[in-house]
């Protein structure tokens, strides 16, 4: 879990890598940035839900307020949550990074 949002958080700096180079374009690219904001903020908007969740579940695992059967349950919706925000993010490159890094003066 923790590995998946790092690792998103590291692959989202290129958000403002993908901005700046559309600003220096000669035309507008204002609408162009707008959407790249948008669909970028969906990926930040699950990562922080599953940095939450890691959270929680790491603060209840050590401080041990829930029975094993709980904790495992927990594992797996940590799990599934993991995978959807890695899916999210492989998505959201292929759709939109590179789409935008592709885009010539």
């Amino acid at each position: 879990m923790k590995g998946s949002v790092d690792k998103v958080t590291k692959d989202l700096g290129e958000v403002a890598l993908v901005e700046a180079s559309m600003k220096e374009k000669p035309w507008d690219t204002q609408a162009m940035v707008e959407f790249l904001h948008f669909r970028a903020q969906e990926v930040i908007d699950l990562k922080n839900n599953v940095s939450d969740r890691w959270v929680s579940f790491m603060r209840e695992k050590t401080i041990n307020t829930k029975k094993t059967e709980e904790i495992n349950q927990k594992a797996k919706e940590a799990e599934e949550l993991s995978k959807k925000l890695t899916a999210t993010m492989k998505a959201f490159v292929a759709e939109v990074l590179v789409e935008f890094r592709a885009k010539k003066a």
